[in-house]
């Protein structure tokens, strides 16, 4: 029987957002102290396809945003670890997307695989 897989909810902060032609990025910040070893924080977070609800702490801020976002490679400093996360630029609201540019807030993933690959039920 496969491990059940639990979802993570980190506060975070955001980074910049960026608009491509078919894409969204918003760059994410956590302390690494929120993770018990920097192997948790690969497994969840590299070349990962993730069902996020992302939270934020500006005014304009209404609601989370919850989409399935892909995350490429991890960056690692003494202090923090930070991702980009990739939206398809049709699944979001620009305007809400952008609200939470170099704000903060939580963020909460759930892995359902591997970047390109999870089906549209995130069954590997």
């Amino acid at each position: 029987m496969a491990k059940k897989r639990e979802a993570v909810t980190l506060d975070v902060t955001y980074g910049s957002v960026s608009f491509g032609e078919d894409t969204a990025a918003v760059g994410v910040s956590v302390s690494r102290g929120q993770f018990k070893a920097l192997a948790e924080a690969d497994a969840l977070l590299v070349k990962a396809q993730l069902q996020a609800e992302f939270t934020g702490s500006s005014p304009l801020f209404d609601a989370p945003i919850k989409a399935v976002v892909n995350s490429g490679t991890l960056k690692v400093d003494t202090e923090t670890l930070g991702v980009r996360l990739t939206f398809a630029i049709s699944t979001i609201d620009r305007g809400e997307l952008s609200a939470l540019a170099k704000s903060s807030g939580t963020v909460t993933l759930l892995r359902i695989g591997d970047a390109g690959t999870a089906d549209k039920d995130g069954d590997e």
